[in-house]
């Protein structure tokens, strides 16, 4: 009898396989989410520059 976390489930080839199948969504996600920290930080300091013209003002 086999179960979900033994070592011949875990190391059997088609559990390599889907996790290697798991690789291009994660590059996209890893992508994803450092665009989104780029936009956020191209906001922020948009805001600073905004904030400190205004106190120049």
């Amino acid at each position: 009898m086999w179960y979900a976390r033994s070592p011949e489930v875990v190391h059997s080839a088609l559990m390599q396989n889907l996790v290697w199948l798991r690789v291009p969504g994660d590059i996209v996600f890893a992508l994803g989410v450092l665009y989104l920290g780029r936009f956020a930080l191209k906001l922020l300091g948009r805001r600073r520059k905004e904030a400190g013209a205004a106190q120049r003002a």
